[in-house]
């Protein structure tokens, strides 16, 4: 078909990539469908990676190269997209492959419905397992009507304490290539875990015409060198950064009232996934973030071992309002007697005892004070 098939401007961000950035490259030059360029984007590596591609641009005219410093994942999209030629765009991370119908399937997709995004799943490959994703909301195309009543309101998630409707990856999708760099420029680049999914989510709010395909030619390759793990106030700022910025997206949208509510969700899923891994040198108890919805007024009872971890996490994390910390003892002026508690407006009451017969007397003696039950967390 040559030129009649329309440009798609493929953006590959690279950091250090020496050791798969050849093979990504491959999988995307031996693509059936021919009318594409491949933007790679190096972030600053440190390694040969930049020798690489040099050598892969000079053997394949297709290829254009950009050099930034440590700019970051968001930063490498758009200075991709900002010199790409292409009406249509689709990413592809270094160490990740495609099989060689990727762009046709997509491309095809697209075309037939003009879509302004087309959606598919992938393989997730490591060392231990391969696994086929797929989207949870079905298949076809989803017009203004059926956004409304249905996409939009299963999106970000879609049921049970968190199954995601479409899947948050930046590289199973084509875009149209003006909606997505502007969703791009949306997304605060301060985010380093999660801006797939507020680029992904923000992009999917502009668009009119939305179509799902079952599509697995995206091959998400885990490498554990590969990937970031968050630590101590990282952790906590990034969470903080990548709520107020979707809120911010999601805001703006006609369909508000159903993406808010599962932004929450997901701000739930993100502390009780992530923060594992920045705790995972210390031996303690976490907050229990899920159980509570974001900026909530809170009352902490128990200023033990657990209760002043609890307060140091509420402190560092800003997730919650900390309105009064009580005990029955208390050690310091900061610190207020339980009776306290009943001429205070709150939302909830966080119980931070270990022993499960004192956070028993003091259920008793919160209800019997007229506490409402479901508003104790424990």
């Amino acid at each position: 078909m040559g030129n009649t098939e329309p440009l798609v401007s493929v953006i590959m961000p690279v950091y250090n990539g020496q050791k798969y950035v050849e093979n990504a490259i491959e999988s995307v030059i031996k693509q059936s469908y021919r009318n594409f360029e491949l933007i790679c984007v190096d972030d600053g590596s440190t390694d040969s990676t930049y020798s690489i591609l040099e050598k892969c641009a000079h053997n394949y005219s297709q290829i254009k190269l950009i050099r930034q410093h440590n700019m970051r994942q968001t930063a490498a999209r758009i200075n991709g997209l900002e010199i790409a030629s292409g009406n249509y765009a689709a990413f592809i991370d270094a160490d990740d492959w495609w099989e060689e119908s990727f762009l046709k399937n997509y491309m095809d997709a697209m075309l037939k419905k003009d879509a302004d995004i087309v959606i598919g799943g992938c393989w997730i490959d490591n060392e231990n397992n391969h696994e086929k994703k797929l989207n949870n909301i079905e298949d076809g195309c989803y017009d203004t009507e059926e956004l409304l009543k249905s996409f939009y309101a299963r999106m970000l998630h879609y049921k049970g304490f968190y199954t995601f409707g479409i899947l948050p990856y930046m590289c199973t999708k084509v875009f149209k290539k003006e909606l997505i760099l502007e969703a791009l420029k949306q997304v605060d680049k301060r985010v380093f875990d999660g801006e797939d999914v507020a680029a992904c989510m923000g992009c999917m709010t502009m668009c009119s015409k939305i179509v799902v395909i079952s599509d697995t030619s995206y091959h998400y390759v885990q490498v554990s060198e590969s990937m970031t793990k968050q630590k101590g106030n990282d952790f906590y700022e990034n969470v903080s950064l990548l709520y107020l910025n979707m809120k911010s997206i999601f805001q703006k949208s006609t369909y508000h009232e159903f993406l808010l509510p599962q932004l929450d969700q997901y701000m739930r899923y993100m502390i009780w996934m992530k923060a594992p891994y920045a705790f995972q040198n210390n031996n303690i108890v976490r907050f229990p973030f899920e159980k509570i919805p974001r900026y909530s007024d809170i009352v902490l009872y128990g200023a033990g071992k657990i209760g002043k971890e609890y307060y140091k996490q509420l402190v560092d994390s800003k997730y919650a309002n900390n309105i009064l910390w009580c005990d029955k003892n208390p050690s310091n002026k900061e610190i207020s007697l339980p009776e306290m508690i009943f001429k205070e407006k709150y939302d909830y009451i966080v119980v931070a005892i270990k022993d499960e017969n004192v956070i028993a007397e003091v259920v008793d003696y919160l209800c019997a004070n007229g506490v409402d039950k479901e508003r104790i967390i424990y």
